[in-house]
């Protein structure tokens, strides 16, 4: 039981596709040799994220309680020490694993540490910085993957449209946890401009990374597969989605599942591409 309330706090499955995004980050490179840097960066990227989600959770409990009822600690299945503990744990494993890699790799490590627990401290309170540190964070992730097989510029066609997708889907969790934030004494994007100014503003992300999409098909750097793919599984579902949420009454909790699933699938078309 005690393991399953880790792996919770930990966002196993978010952590699986940080691993997956760092290997594939390396395919996008054009390599996956030397293999072995590959696997330790997808591993200890991984372990970081995990780390920072747990320590997240331990510093956020308060806004939990009112935004994530059921998460271990609002519900007492778990302790704040122990996410504290597991957070230290995972992070330090993660940067020593990266230190094998390379000098650069840890030095990449070491800053993602830093920038997740001032996250979790401060700036997830702070309107569009917050936001703005994920998302590059969830850029950073590609890079990562091309740094560890020494070749960083075929990953910054992914990195950039994770960055906008990362930084579209935090405007709306922000929305989606306003009620707990305000309590809190928080300043995100929506306490700050308003909830339908943050939609808009999320919208217009989401809009440019639409438009975005097919360049890469365009000029020649994805193939033709990757333009089908990216159009079906990424585009639609994020105009049906923008639809959706800007109806009254929308579930933002279901829009930021929702852009979770066209997560992967946006991988999947970017795989396709290469």
């Amino acid at each position: 039981m005690k393991i399953a309330q880790l792996l919770r706090v930990g966002r196993a499955w978010n952590s699986v596709i940080v691993f997956g995004s760092v290997f594939l980050g390396a395919v996008f490179a054009g390599t996956v040799s030397p293999s072995i840097p590959v696997m330790l960066a997808s591993i200890s990227a991984a372990l970081i994220a995990s780390g920072g989600y747990s320590l997240n959770d331990y510093f956020d409990y308060r806004t939990d309680f009112v935004n994530k009822p059921s998460r271990p600690i609002p519900r007492g299945d778990l302790a704040r020490a122990e996410a504290l503990l597991l957070s230290i744990f995972l992070t330090g494993m993660g940067i020593i694993i990266a230190h094998f890699i390379g000098r650069d790799s840890g030095l990449v490590a070491v800053c993602a540490a830093i920038l997740l627990f001032f996250y979790s401290y401060i700036l997830k309170r702070v309107a569009l910085i917050g936001n703005l540190v994920v998302s590059c964070l969830c850029g950073l992730v590609f890079l990562y993957g091309g740094l560890s097989v020494g070749k960083v510029t075929p990953t910054l066609v992914p990195a950039a449209f994770s960055f906008l997708f990362h930084l579209g889907r935090e405007i709306l969790k922000d929305v989606e946890d306003l009620e707990g934030d305000r309590k809190t004494g928080a300043t995100t994007v929506p306490i700050w401009l308003g909830v339908r100014t943050s939609i808009l503003f999320s919208t217009f992300i989401y809009a440019g990374l639409i438009v975005a999409t097919p360049i890469p098909s365009v000029l020649g750097i994805y193939n033709l597969k990757y333009l089908v793919a990216v159009i079906v599984l990424v585009d639609v579902p994020l105009v049906l989605l923008l639809l959706y949420v800007w109806r009254p009454h929308a579930d933002y909790a279901f829009v930021n599942k929702s852009l979770k699933v066209v997560m992967p699938l946006g991988l999947l078309s970017l795989y396709l591409g290469r």
